[in-house]
C-alpha cells in the first residue's frame, strides 16, 4: 500500500516557518553609528535573495550566519 504524502501550501510553510522563527530569536542590540553601517550594508542587498551575516571581533571573523532570503515590508513579520 503506498502511502500519499501531505504537502504543505505555501501560506501553511509560511505561518509554521514564522512561528519556529519567533522561538529562535536572536537580539542585538546597536548604537547609532552601528546600526547606520548595518543599515548602510545591508540597504545595498537584495533581500529575497540569501545573505550570510558575518560577526567580526577585534577585525576577525567570530561567525557565520546564513540568512535565507526573504522579501517582506510591513509590520506583521514573523508575527
Amino acid at each position: 500500500m503506498k502511502k500519499k504524502s501531505k504537502s504543505l501550501s505555501v501560506f501553511e510553510a509560511e505561518k509554521l516557518t514564522k512561528q519556529a522563527a519567533k522561538k529562535r530569536q536572536i537580539v542585538i542590540e546597536l548604537n547609532d553609528e552601528q546600526a547606520a553601517a548595518f543599515t548602510g550594508q545591508y540597504g545595498k542587498l537584495n533581500p529575497a535573495e540569501a545573505a550570510e551575516l558575518v560577526f567580526l571581533v577585534k577585525k576577525k571573523p567570530t561567525s557565520k550566519l546564513k540568512i535565507a532570503g526573504y522579501s517582506y515590508h510591513g509590520d506583521t513579520c514573523c508575527a
